[in-house]
């Protein structure tokens, strides 16, 4: 039978017998030469895994410093809830959870729970406003002044509540804020402004008026510092604990004051915690600390008067060159017919400074004004702002506030069938917006390409809500239409918002956190590798060349630890062999450049 013939590591044959002889002293050398040429190679290998482990700490080193800032300049919604509008108290828009595939899981006609007529004549302008909420577990959404519970994975009625004890209660036309094991709701009119209701069964917890008397109120309310916060269309900005009726707490807001915006809550750059929201009335921008005072040059207006302002504002850090970080409202208004409508951008840090304004141009068809709040991901120094206008139109723009003479750039539109008044949700590489016209968009965030359309049927007012990776729209036919196909979001890391495609993942593999394990990985291949380089050096000193001040044996490389001889010497030397070549040299590190990552 035929043998096959292995090579053992050490060089010698298989079974341990003595090396062949035959070819004299020329055998060994080239087996010192292999022999080195492998210690040379674990040697490059070793100082290349040395330079990335001191890449790795100094990536770290950056982290250490850079990370709260980061973390701040890059607010989103967790992957598996999206608990109020917008998904996070600085009304980011931005979500961790993986993208939806654009792919119907089910539909509830949620007017059959109601006993309500299709499109109540509550909301008689624009039917069922408030866009849902979930908590990962439950969908809840409002039908006028009703508010009801689904299961998220399969669309399963839970309860119903009636708000304010029936009839005489205006309808919702925020969205509702699951938080404290509660759904806090803001009545447009009606005799209780805020009510909270138990998430588990729905019934009652507390109900309140606001001091304002029961003005109206459009927006959503919000929960941060601690507090439950709700503006009404009189000026009133008010806020009381989460836990009950108690006190409430009002600052003084200006004359004709009236607030369509919910609130943003986030920390403010060299200033500290804030409240900002819109003021359509006086078309400027209010502000105060969670105290109560009016933030440093607030309220923040222009010579050249603001659009009015129904659109609420993201607030987002943005850390320019110089390491300065500084706190940016990024919001929306509406010129009206006939007028120009801008993008608005206001340094909370320095208001002084004034509002960078962009000019929408009417793409599409009718008035091209803001109403929906933007989605925001910020990258570094600059923003990727997607909104969506009137006119139908989705828009990428970025700011870039270093760049003073010209900020704006403009990255692509992507026009819809339809007015769209609801706000755009980044999650992932896509983009989703709602549209007058019945469908829901997901379109690239780098291009703008359309991923994928769904047809609900019917007009959508509401904004989207995402998480695990799914998406629920109410149109204003009451139907709740979950949208999914790419599964729940999978372990951080997942796609990039403002690249294309991708699995998802706010937390992406280039976040702050992302960037952190990278950086911890990457000390534990250093450590590893001064082992190695210490273990060779070692391993070097023990079996090299000669020592200082002895001699090699005749015919010797005297290097690499092979015996020049297996056998006693000849009487006569050998002929003196030329010197072994010399190892090959170590490989070099060379380090793969990245492009700009958008998230």
């Amino acid at each position: 039978m035929k043998e096959e013939a292995t090579v053992p590591a050490n060089g010698g044959t298989r079974g341990g017998r003595a090396p062949r002889q035959g070819g004299g002293n020329g055998e060994f050398r080239q087996a010192g030469e292999r022999s080195r040429g492998g210690r040379s190679s674990m040697r490059a290998l070793a100082q290349a895994l040395f330079l990335l482990g001191l890449l790795g700490l100094t990536l770290l080193l950056v982290l250490s410093v850079t990370g709260p800032a980061a973390a701040l300049a890059a607010p989103r919604a967790p992957s598996g809830s999206w608990p109020q509008f917008r998904g996070d108290p600085s009304l980011s828009g931005v979500s961790s959870s993986n993208p939806p595939g654009g792919t119907v899981l089910y539909t509830v006609d949620a007017t059959r729970y109601t006993g309500q007529p299709v499109g109540s004549p509550l909301a008689n302008d624009y039917p069922y406003q408030a866009s849902p909420s979930t908590d990962g577990s439950r969908v809840v959404v409002v039908l006028d002044n009703e508010a009801l519970s689904f299961q998220a994975s399969n669309g399963s009625y839970q309860w119903k509540s009636l708000l304010s004890g029936g009839t005489g209660s205006g309808p919702v036309v925020g969205s509702p804020l699951i938080a404290n094991g509660l759904v806090y709701l803001a009545q447009d009119g009606g005799p209780n402004v805020l009510e909270a209701l138990y998430l588990n069964n729905g019934t009652m917890a507390w109900q309140s008026a606001s001091p304002g008397g029961g003005n109206p109120v459009s927006a959503s309310v919000v929960e941060s510092a601690g507090s439950l916060a709700v503006a009404d269309l009189a000026g009133g900005f008010y806020w009381t604990s989460p836990s009950g009726p108690g006190l409430w707490s009002a600052p003084t807001t200006p004359a004709r004051a009236q607030y369509f915006a919910t609130p943003s809550f986030g920390t403010v750059a060299g200033v500290g915690p804030a409240w900002i929201v819109p003021d359509r009335g006086n078309r400027s921008l209010d502000g105060w600390t969670p105290a109560g005072t009016v933030l440093p040059g607030f309220p923040v207006s222009s010579a050249q008067p603001l659009d009015r302002l129904y659109s609420s504002a993201a607030l987002v850090n943005l850390t320019v060159s110089t390491g300065t970080t500084s706190t940016w409202a990024i919001f929306g208004g509406e010129g009206g017919t006939g007028n120009p409508s801008h993008l608005y951008a206001v340094d909370v840090s320095s208001p002084s400074e004034g509002i960078f304004s962009l000019t929408i141009p009417a793409l599409g068809t009718g008035d091209a004004g803001v109403r929906s709040t933007p989605a925001v991901v910020v990258t570094g120094g600059s923003a990727s702002i997607y909104f969506a206008d009137r006119a139908g139109t989705v828009s990428h723009v970025i700011l870039n506030p270093a760049a003073l003479r010209s900020p704006w750039s403009w990255a692509w539109n992507a026009t819809t069938g339809g007015p769209i008044d609801a706000s755009p949700v980044v999650v992932g590489g896509e983009v989703i917006v709602a549209s007058e016209d019945g469908s829901v968009y997901g379109f690239d965030t780098a291009t703008g390409a359309q991923a994928w359309k769904v047809v609900t049927g019917a007009p959508i007012y509401a904004s989207p809500a995402v998480a695990s990776g799914i998406c629920w729209v109410v149109n204003s036919n009451g139907i709740l239409t979950a949208i999914g196909g790419n599964g729940p979001s999978g372990s951080p890391g997942g796609g990039t918002p403002g690249g294309s495609g991708g699995n998802g993942g706010g937390a992406n593999i280039l976040s702050s956190g992302g960037l952190m394990l990278i950086a911890l990985a990457i000390v534990a291949i250093f450590v590893v590798a001064v082992v190695a380089v210490f273990l060779l050096r070692k391993r070097g000193g023990r079996s090299g060349g000669s020592p200082r001040g002895s001699s090699s044996p005749p015919g010797g490389s005297g290097s690499g630890g092979v015996t020049p001889w297996a056998s006693p010497p000849p009487s006569s030397p050998p002929p003196a062999q030329p010197p072994a070549a010399p190892p090959a040299s170590g490989t070099s590190l060379s380090g793969r450049s990245r492009g700009p990552v958008v998230g």
